[in-house]
């Protein structure tokens, strides 16, 4: 073999082997990035930490390397969870993370609630009806959805309202809230990595714990 083809096969091999290690490096630094906000999250909700499955669904060199922690405990009463999960195919897949709150659902509730966006002008068209609750601002900021629209006219009352728009205002809200079943639960694209993201689940988690007593008092009292 000439030296030199020998030469140059050697140095692709190392950068290859070189891209590798950094690519390996990299990613378990922003998963340890985003561990510690898990934990932080944890420690502000006074909750324990769980060791998660490994998101072997997720792309790339991530797919091995991540177990992220999981959030599950009692909080205000409640059986709670944080978690990521992913959504896709093996070759194309997202991370999402999310609230769960476990509860009961005796009337066979269901409901979303999104952001209003452009993007979401089209949902708002599509399945079950659309609610309003005659609050102009609430309305033109949030997109309710559900199986039972007077239900949510007494679940979504003005308290609760206030409190999605403050949390609107002060954390954003990138995703959407859900009742399945007896799983409340909300979603949103992308791991908690910043201090923003972290703050708005915490927000997120108090504003879904009043959203879980409202149903179950609506629940009751029908």
């Amino acid at each position: 073999m000439n030296p030199n083809y020998a030469l140059f096969i050697g140095i692709i091999i190392l950068l290859i082997i070189a891209i590798i290690v950094v690519l390996v490096l990299l990613s378990k630094k922003r998963f340890r990035k985003q561990n510690s906000h898990i934990i932080r999250l944890a420690k502000d909700l006074n909750l324990p930490i769980h060791k998660g499955l490994s998101l072997k669904s997720h792309k790339g060199l991530a797919k091995w390397l991540k177990h992220p922690p999981i959030i599950e405990g009692n909080y205000q009463g409640k059986a709670l969870k944080i978690f990521l999960f992913t959504r896709g195919t093996k070759s194309n897949s997202s991370i999402h993370s999310a609230i769960q709150i476990l509860g009961n659902n005796p009337l066979g509730l269901s409901f979303t609630i999104v952001g209003h966006t452009w993007v979401q002008k089209i949902w708002q068209l599509i399945g079950t009806q659309l609610i309003t609750f005659n609050d102009p601002v609430f309305d033109s900021q949030f997109i309710v959805k559900s199986n039972n629209p007077n239900a949510m006219q007494k679940i979504l009352t003005n308290t609760l309202r206030s409190k999605f728009l403050a949390l609107r205002r002060h954390h954003a809200y990138k995703g959407g809230i859900e009742l399945r079943n007896d799983i409340l639960i909300y979603v949103e694209l992308h791991p908690i990595e910043t201090d923003y993201k972290r703050k708005r689940f915490e927000a997120l988690t108090d504003l879904m714990c009043c959203l879980r007593d409202e149903i179950n008092i609506y629940s009751k009292e029908n």
